[in-house]
C-alpha cells in the first residue's frame, strides 16, 4: 500500500523510558538511572625489531609486547637447524649472533598467540 503525503503517527501504548547513548546513561522506567562505564582493553601487539640487519658482528633484538606473557625467540639457519633459542620478558632488548657464520637466518619471536618471523643476515 502506498502512502502519499501527510504525516504518519504510530502509538505503541506503553513506554520503556529513555535511553541516551552519548554519556552512557540508561533510564528504564520505573527504575533509577544507571550509569554504564565503557570497558577499555588495550591489547599490546607484539612489535619486533632486529638491527643492524645485515650485521657484521651481532644483532640487537628489541621486543615490545604484553608484559604478562613470556617471549620465545628462535633463530634457524637456511637448512632448518636451530642456532639460537631463548626465553624472556617482553619490552627487553636481546643481543645474539656474534658466533653465527655468514649467511641468512630466520628469526621467529612468539608471545602467546602472536608470532613474527623475519629474515636476518650475517655478512662480512
Amino acid at each position: 500500500m502506498k502512502l502519499g503525503g501527510g504525516n504518519l503517527v504510530v502509538h505503541s501504548g506503553f513506554s520503556v523510558g529513555t535511553v541516551a547513548v552519548a554519556p552512557y546513561v540508561v533510564n528504564i522506567a520505573p527504575y533509577a538511572p544507571t550509569v554504564l562505564k565503557p570497558v577499555v582493553q588495550v591489547a599490546e601487539k607484539l612489535v619486533v625489531t632486529a638491527y643492524p640487519n645485515p650485521t657484521t658482528d651481532y644483532f640487537k633484538l628489541n621486543v615490545k609486547g604484553n608484559n604478562k606473557e613470556i617471549v620465545e625467540i628462535k633463530v634457524v639457519d637456511m637448512t632448518g637447524i636451530v642456532v639460537y633459542k631463548a626465553k624472556g620478558a617482553a619490552n627487553n632488548t636481546y643481543k645474539f649472533g656474534s658466533n653465527f657464520r655468514n649467511g641468512s637466518y630466520f628469526l621467529q619471536v612468539t608471545q602467546g598467540k602472536e608470532s613474527q618471523v623475519m629474515k636476518i643476515i650475517k655478512a662480512n
